[in-house]
């Protein structure tokens, strides 16, 4: 097992609260409050990144279960709740904060799916290839992360989140061989869908 150094906390700080502005007050008291007992390794903080930020508030919710001692007694439990907390970290306030800044809510609405998603990317390029099996009883399947990461945003059927999903989507299944030489939908959410089931 490779040695990991802590990344510095200003590093995190500066992800966290950038990945969510309407709810910087809100996650700058997380973060104050569990400060000290945050540990990031560089290959977590890495994987953040490339999401823009978005695991960080994943990541944050595991530090204030441990913390408050109040996690779920099972530890896939705690993972689908750490997932559910992130979307809703990202999307249940999207309206208050286009309203705020005056920015369009599909624009706003499409980049935080996008970062969603690429977040469920990130899980399946470090998800332990051959491993699945092994780790469920600790981690949901792949595609339950996605439905619950990305898919059940409210976007329109059709909204370029959804197709940037697809496409990593495709990425995916064709690595492993498993996706179809051709796909009927009505919709790219509906692609993403029919997509997700073949993970």
């Amino acid at each position: 097992m490779p040695t990991y150094q802590p990344v510095a906390p200003h590093i995190i700080e500066n992800i966290l609260l950038g990945a969510c502005p309407e709810r910087e007050a809100e996650m700058r008291q997380s973060w104050e409050t569990f400060k000290p007992e945050f540990n990031f390794r560089e290959d977590a903080v890495g994987a953040a990144i490339s999401a823009n930020g978005n695991r960080v508030t994943y990541e944050l919710r595991h530090v204030q279960f441990a913390a408050q001692r109040d996690a779920p007694p099972l530890a896939v439990e705690e993972e689908r709740a750490c997932d559910v907390h992130e979307r809703s970290m990202l999307l249940d306030r999207v309206a208050d904060y286009c309203t705020t800044t005056g920015e369009p809510h599909p624009q706003v609405l499409n980049k935080r799916i996008m970062g969603l998603a690429t977040a469920a990317f990130c899980i399946a390029h470090v998800e332990p290839a051959g491993l699945q099996a092994a780790i469920a009883d600790t981690h949901p399947p792949l595609a339950e992360r996605f439905k619950a990461l990305v898919l059940d945003a409210a976007a329109a059927d059709d909204a370029d989140g959804w197709v940037y999903t697809a496409c990593l989507l495709m990425h995916l299944l064709r690595r492993t061989n498993r996706l179809p030489p051709s796909m009927t939908f009505a919709s790219a959410k509906e692609l993403c869908r029919r997509l997700v089931d073949l993970l």
